[in-house]
C-alpha cells in the first residue's frame, strides 16, 4: 500500500471518529433537553399533587357559598385530588380574603368571590390586605342578577305602585341586600328610580329571604337563583337588573324594559393570588371548563343559577372594567350615603 492511500484511510476513518463525538454529543444534548423539558412537564402535571385549599369569604348557605361548594367538586372530581372548601367569612368577607390574597402562589389556596365584594371591601372595609389587583382570575362560570322581591304581605302589586308610594313617603319603604357590593347596587337601584328608600344590610342571600317571608323588610335586592322560591311563596317579584333576561326567567322584565338606565350582574369568580403560574391556571380552567361542559352547567341551572362559562381572560377584561367603574361609585356613595 502506498503512502498516498495509507494518509486517505487515515483522513477518513478521522472523518468519521469526528461526526461519530459530534453525532454522540447532540444525542447527549438532545437527552438532556428532553429530560428537563420532561421534568418541567411532569412539575406542572404533576399539580395538584395534594389537597387544595377553597377559601369562600360567606357562611355556609348563600349564593356564592353554593356555587363555590359545586366548583370545588368539580374540580376535585376532575383532578383527582381533595378541594377543601373553608368559610371564612368574618368582617364581611373581608378575613377570607385576606388570606386567599397573602396565600403561596401556588395553586393550593384558591378563592370564591364576586367583584363586588372586593370592590365594596376595597372602599369600605377596616383591616383590609387587598386590592383589585391581588388575584388572577381562572373563570367564572356563572351571569347573575339581582331581582327586586317584595315581602310575603306586600301592599303593592307593581313596581308602578311601589314606586308611587315611595315617592309620596320618602324613607319608609326599607330595601335589604345581601351585603358587601350589595349596598352600591341597592342605591344604584334607588336612585334610578328616583326614590329614596330606607338600606339594611339583611346578611346573606338566605338571610335576606328569610326577613322578606317574615315580613321584617318592605323589599329586597337578592340574587335570580331564589326566583322560583320567592313564587312558590306567593310573593311579588317585579323586576332583574341584568341586560339579557336570565334562563328560566325571561318572563321577568329587565330594568332596562322597564325604562331605567341599569344594568347589573354579579359573577362568581374562581381566582387565584396574583402571581400563580399560568401553566397551573391553565389546568384549573381545562378542569373546570371541562367539568361546566359535561354536567356542573346543568347542575347550576337546576339550583337556580344563570349558567353561563367565562375564561381566565375574558373574565379579566371583565373585572378590570368593572373596578374601574364600580370603586368611584362606592366612593361617591360612601360620602353621600353616610
Amino acid at each position: 500500500m502506498d503512502q498516498y492511500r495509507v494518509k486517505k484511510i487515515i483522513f477518513s476513518f478521522m472523518i468519521l471518529i469526528t461526526i461519530s463525538i459530534g453525532m454522540t454529543a447532540c444525542q447527549k444534548s438532545g437527552a438532556s433537553k428532553s429530560e428537563s423539558g420532561g421534568q418541567q412537564k411532569g412539575a406542572s402535571t404533576d399539580y395538584p399533587s395534594k389537597s387544595v385549599q377553597v377559601i369562600i369569604n360567606k357562611k355556609p348557605g348563600g349564593g356564592s357559598d353554593v356555587v363555590g361548594r359545586m366548583v370545588a367538586a368539580a374540580l376535585e372530581k376532575k383532578l383527582g385530588q381533595p378541594f377543601v372548601v373553608l368559610n371564612k367569612e368574618g368582617g364581611d368577607g373581608i378575613i377570607g380574603t385576606n388570606e386567599a390574597a397573602k396565600a403561596e402562589p401556588d395553586g393550593y389556596t384558591l378563592n370564591i368571590t364576586a367583584g363586588p365584594e372586593i370592590a365594596y371591601s376595597i372602599v369600605n372595609g377596616e383591616n383590609v390586605e387587598f386590592d383589585e389587583n391581588s388575584f388572577d382570575y381562572v373563570a367564572g362560570v356563572n351571569v347573575r342578577g339581582n331581582i327586586l322581591a317584595m315581602k310575603k304581605d306586600s301592599q303593592f302589586k307593581s313596581l308602578d305602585e311601589l314606586i308611587a308610594y315611595a315617592k309620596e313617603n320618602p324613607g319608609k319603604i326599607t330595601i335589604g341586600f345581601p351585603g358587601g357590593g350589595g349596598k352600591a347596587v341597592a342605591v344604584e337601584f334607588m336612585e334610578s328610580l328616583g326614590v329614596e328608600f330606607t338600606i339594611i344590610n339583611a346578611g346573606n342571600g338566605n338571610d335576606l329571604y328569610s326577613k322578606l317571608l317574615g315580613n321584617h323588610i318592605d323589599c329586597g335586592l337578592i340574587g335570580s337563583q331564589f326566583y322560583q322560591k320567592f313564587m312558590d311563596e306567593g310573593c311579588g317579584v317585579f323586576v332583574q337588573t341584568v341586560e339579557d333576561p336570565s334562563e328560566g326567567i325571561e318572563g321577568l322584565p329587565t330594568m332596562k324594559e322597564k325604562g331605567y338606565d341599569m344594568v347589573y350582574d354579579v359573577r362568581v369568580l374562581l381566582a387565584v393570588p396574583k402571581g400563580t403560574p399560568q401553566e397551573i391556571i391553565g389546568i384549573l380552567d381545562d378542569a373546570l371548563k371541562e367539568s361546566f361542559e359535561e354536567s356542573l352547567k346543568d347542575e347550576l341551572i337546576k339550583s337556580g343559577e344563570n349558567a353561563k362559562y367565562i375564561d381566565g381572560q375574558e373574565l379579566t377584561d371583565y373585572m378590570k372594567a368593572y373596578y374601574e367603574k364600580a370603586i368611584p361609585t362606592m366612593k361617591r356613595i360612601k360620602e353621600q350615603y353616610k
